[in-house]
């Protein structure tokens, strides 16, 4: 199951009274936990959280157009529960007309639980963020580009397959390599070869004192042609 969100029932109810009352919605906190909701279950209609953890925060919001952005953020600085998975989370709001708190959105990490450790003075305090868009149009169907350097575990392992496979990637780390490779060649060649005359070498680590035809690849220390 893939990461995902929705608006809950409950929160399009509040949103819908926010725009009729002319109220500006007001989110007031953000919650977390690690249970794991069922694949066939409607997001829009999880009103609490399957096993609650602890509480989180409501970070940078901001909207663009039809765009509202915001980010979840939980920090384990006084998690004194210990480690656990952190799987879902929940933004609540508060109603409009009421005053009471109610929740607004239900996400869920799906297959991509984040490891959340207790705190210790052994280890650094940690902070995650999750960010949201929520789209308001009356289009069936929207598409939204997730925020540059966001990526899934699945994504972003193929991205680095990829860039390792590439000949270009890397050119300092391979122009180590090669330069290594020539001198363990020029090695080889200097005590397991059996010579019979005047012995001599060309590298082309410079072209000092050399007169030759082709591009110089001074990286890697070659002549291409």
């Amino acid at each position: 199951m893939e990461y995902g969100f929705k608006v809950t029932t409950h929160g399009r109810a509040m949103l819908t009274a926010c725009t009729v009352l002319g109220i500006q919605p007001k989110l007031t906190r953000a919650a977390v936990g690690s249970g794991k909701v069922d694949e066939t279950e409607n997001l829009a209609d999880i009103h609490q959280l399957i096993q609650y953890e602890d509480e989180g925060t409501v970070g940078e919001r901001y909207h663009e157009g039809d765009h509202f952005y915001l980010t979840v953020q939980y920090s384990n600085k006084d998690r004194v529960a210990g480690a656990f998975s952190l799987n879902e989370f929940m933004v609540f709001m508060e109603d409009p007309a009421t005053g009471q708190e109610t929740d607004f959105l239900y996400a869920t990490l799906g297959d991509y639980p984040q490891g959340i450790p207790g705190c210790s003075d052994a280890l650094p305090i940690g902070v995650w963020e999750f960010p949201l868009v929520i789209v308001v149009s009356n289009e069936l169907k929207i598409e939204v580009s997730a925020s540059p350097g966001l990526v899934t575990w699945d994504g972003l392992a193929r991205a680095i397959a990829a860039h390792d496979g590439d000949p270009n990637a890397h050119p300092y780390i391979r122009g180590l390599c090669a330069d290594l490779d020539a001198r363990l060649g020029l090695m080889e060649l200097m005590y397991a070869t059996d010579v019979n005359g005047n012995p001599f070498t060309v590298t082309f680590g410079t072209l000092d004192g050399l007169t030759v035809t082709g591009v110089w690849n001074q990286a890697q220390a070659r002549l291409e042609f």
